[in-house]
């Protein structure tokens, strides 16, 4: 009895077996509608498949019967091939996707469609922005977007057509995924713009405006990078192209190399304020200048002084400048502006100035030919100030949002001199 129950066990189970293998790959017991109208001729259905693909026009052909017949299939292939509405079911059951499903039951149709990408796939055109030298200007050669086959959305087409029974399968390749270029005039807004003007200056104070500006022009300043202005003008003297002009030491106007280039700075530093820059050192002048407000100025000076600014605005910056016609001018552009920013100088109290002095010993002034008893004024008796910088700040419908206190100087009063020469 033990023997006779064990064989019968074992042939129940090899019955068993027999029948599950049947039902997974030649069964019928599962109802796909799809299927239902090739009952009769699955074996030959994918030999008479064609596969248009029609794109702007042009239309790429894959018929089954005209395809490379030398590629080698597995057993498995072909036997997926005769089964092939089952197959996709039980393929699809794995977890592969489309393009494995396909790629599996015809692979002659993957070296197809990678011949059709290369035929219709467009590589994006990257686009360029040029500085426009000495004219606060960029010009932007806008990209082209580019575009490739989806493959997603191309295998669901191809599967469904399948499923429907479809010997004639046409697929439109107007779906497409967009690879995104973004545009550069986007990117790079007027942010600021602020000029002072140089008309009345001496010949070698205006070429040392023009020489300082040039250093400028084009600088590129990503999130968080920090710009010294002495670091892009580097030594300010006659090896470095600047000639001797007007500077102010010690209180007074003398004679020195770069004379002029404060003035630059200076415009840079208001530019940098209405951009929404942070400014991380900035110094006045000891003497109140003609070409800016005070308390809106910024004194230069190798070795000592220096005007430090920080990129703060979540993108790219760019410095453009000018010295067109006499004006020293800086454009900056990076990403719109939050809000638009103006500027309040307003002096606090009055320094009264000093005594007018007449000074016999006018050699130390400097090498002047006077007659005994001639006079010459160098400089009249000014008022002194103190002074502070604000910062308006307006949401886009020109609502006042707030109001920043910047600064507070000092300008000192000055002498008037007279020098005459006694003997």
């Amino acid at each position: 009895m033990k023997a006779h129950t064990k064989l019968f066990f074992i042939l129940l189970f090899f019955l068993c077996f027999q029948l599950i293998i049947f039902n997974c790959f030649y069964g019928e017991n599962i109802n796909f509608s799809y299927a239902t109208k090739y009952q009769n001729n699955k074996e030959n259905y994918l030999q008479e498949v064609s596969i248009s693909f029609f794109d702007d026009g042009r239309i790429f052909k894959f018929d089954a019967q005209k395809t490379n017949e030398n590629i080698i299939k597995t057993v498995e292939q072909q036997k997926a091939q005769k089964n092939v509405f089952y197959s996709i079911k039980k393929l699809e059951s794995f977890g592969l996707t489309n393009k494995e499903t396909i790629c599996y039951l015809i692979p002659e149709l993957q070296i197809f469609i990678e011949k059709l990408k290369k035929s219709t796939n467009i590589d994006e055109k990257f686009g360029k922005l040029l500085v426009c030298k000495n004219k606060c200007a960029l010009e932007f050669q806008e990209g082209k977007e580019g575009y490739f086959i989806d493959e997603n959305l191309l295998f669901l087409d191809i599967i469904n057509s399948i499923k429907n029974g479809e010997k004639e399968i046409k697929i439109n390749l107007n779906k497409k995924s967009y690879r995104t270029n973004e545009k550069l005039s986007e990117k790079f807004k007027e942010k600021s713009s602020f000029s002072t003007s140089f008309v009345t200056s001496s010949p070698e104070r205006k070429n040392n405006i023009k020489v300082a500006m040039s250093k400028f022009d084009g600088i590129i300043l990503d999130e968080g990078e920090v710009l010294s202005f002495n670091a892009v003008t580097g030594v300010r003297d006659e090896s470095a192209g600047y000639k001797k002009a007007k500077i102010i030491t010690n209180g007074t106007f003398t004679e020195g190399f770069g004379g002029g280039v404060c003035q630059v700075s200076t415009t840079l530093y208001n530019a940098c304020l209405l951009a929404g820059l942070d400014v991380l050192e900035v110094h006045s002048h000891s003497l109140p200048v003609s070409y800016v407000e005070p308390s809106f100025d910024a004194m230069v000076n190798v070795g000592s002084s220096d005007l430090v600014i920080q990129n703060n605005t979540g993108g790219q910056i760019i410095i453009t400048s000018s010295s067109e016609n006499n004006i020293c001018k800086f454009k900056i552009f990076g990403l719109k502006n939050k809000y638009k920013i103006t500027r309040i100088s307003e002096k606090t109290k009055i320094i009264p100035a000093e005594p007018e002095v007449i000074e016999t010993n006018y050699k130390k002034y400097g090498d002047y030919d006077l007659l005994v008893g001639e006079e010459k004024r160098l400089s009249y008796a000014k008022d002194g100030f103190y002074s502070s910088g604000y910062l308006n700040f307006y949401d886009n419908k020109g609502n006042l949002i707030k109001t920043k206190k910047i600064r507070e100087n000092r300008y000192n009063p000055t002498k008037g001199v007279i020098i005459k020469r006694e003997k």
